[in-house]
């Protein structure tokens, strides 16, 4: 009889500290439940995040790889644009230069047909008539008194000529002080048509080349974007990596809990079987 309430303290002892194990347990099955969730909370809320983050880096990416394409076909107008005017400008300055060419062919032509008798002395040339026409009054008179008298009577003659190679002296001038005020003229024509053209080329050429340092900033752009969008990737991979990590070790976790408790089961139910058992037969 002095042995049953020490074994019924003991076995109340027994059953409290079974009580504060399956309280532990529990507690501590609690606390790994809620870890992970807590834990699967913030991955989600970092991984919405990065996704957004992503998006818009890529859609920022489009847009500069958008300008790029915009500015490059930009650059192909310009340069069409440019060599189109160079062609123009070609074929001006080559019909210029055929039309000082024949300007001068026939400046000079003129000059020439005007100064073909030039060279011949206006004195030689008197001499020339005066010998034909001494010639003449020989032949006529046969003596030197006709002779006098006929040089007299077509003294019109050499006047006449005197005054058709002064005339023809007066447009040989003529036509050489043309053909110099139109070598200037058109010297200043082409001079102030190069300048022109040398202004148009060089305005678009410095158009050419802003675009091109343009396409280049952005081109710089893009490749920045695209560092950034590759390491946001990265870090969402390392996300997925922790995800996947994280349900593995739910999955062993709840694996764990099953096996444990069918034999904590099984030990309480043979511990009481053996103290009823006990007490019985002290009894």
């Amino acid at each position: 009889m002095l042995f049953v309430p020490a074994i019924t303290a003991a076995a109340a002892s027994e059953q409290e500290k079974l009580r504060e194990d399956e309280e532990r347990t529990k507690k501590q099955l609690e606390e790994i439940n809620a870890t992970p969730v807590a834990y699967e909370r913030v991955l989600q809320k970092m991984d919405e995040k990065t996704l957004e983050v992503i998006s818009h880096d890529e859609h920022k990416l489009k847009q500069e790889a958008h300008k790029i394409a915009h500015l490059q076909r930009k650059i192909n107008k310009e340069e069409l644009k440019f060599a189109e005017m160079q062609r123009e400008l070609c074929e001006k300055e080559q019909k210029e230069a055929e039309l000082q060419e024949r300007l001068l062919r026939k400046a000079k032509e003129d000059a020439k047909r005007d100064g073909r008798h030039r060279d011949e002395s206006p004195v030689e040339k008197l001499e020339e008539v005066l010998h034909n026409v001494k010639d003449f009054a020989k032949d006529v008179l046969g003596d030197v008194a006709g002779f006098a008298t006929h040089i007299f009577a077509d003294d019109k003659g050499p006047k006449e000529h005197r005054a058709a190679v002064g005339k023809r002296e007066r447009k040989w001038r003529k036509s050489t002080e043309r053909i110099d005020h139109l070598q200037k003229k058109l010297a200043k024509k082409r001079q102030a048509t190069i300048e022109e053209d040398d202004k148009l080329l060089s305005k678009e050429a410095r158009k050419i080349e802003l675009l091109q340092m343009q396409l280049v900033e952005e081109e710089r752009n893009f490749v920045r974007t695209e560092a950034e969008l590759t390491e946001e990737l990265q870090y969402e991979a390392r996300i997925r990596e922790q995800e996947r990590r994280l349900k593995e070790f739910e999955q062993s976790t709840s694996a764990i809990d099953e096996g444990s408790d069918q034999p904590h089961l099984h030990h309480h139910h043979i511990h009481r079987h053996s103290l009823d058992n006990h007490g019985a037969t002290q009894f």
